[in-house]
């Protein structure tokens, strides 16, 4: 692991990705933050594209990466459930939360 959270982030997107076939999702570096292009399932509606945001929120909290993404497709709510908020640009955030017992900047 080196000393950037989204290039190590990135580095195991493929990884999360294998591990959850019925995903397809355009994730990207924009300046120091990951952002959710896109997200399709192929069964939506049966819990696969949530599962893949658990996985990659805590891929994220482990790595300390800042999560964006643009909710313009109705998603807003979905993102929110998954602890994003509102924020510039029409975008929603989701700051890495501290491991169990550990205080946020240590």
């Amino acid at each position: 692991m080196n000393d950037n959270p989204v290039q190590d982030l990135l580095e195991r997107l493929p990884s999360l990705m294998a591990a959850h076939p019925g995903i397809e999702a355009e994730v990207e570096d924009d300046d120091g933050e990951i952002f959710i292009a896109s997200v399709a399932a192929d069964q939506p509606g049966a819990g696969h594209g949530s599962r893949w945001l658990e996985a990659l929120t805590a891929l994220a909290d482990e790595m300390g990466a800042t999560l964006s993404a643009d909710p313009s497709d109705g998603r807003e709510g979905w993102y929110a459930r998954h602890g994003f908020e509102a924020a510039r640009w029409g975008r929603m955030v989701r700051e890495p939360s501290p491991a169990p017992g550990m205080t946020p900047g240590r």
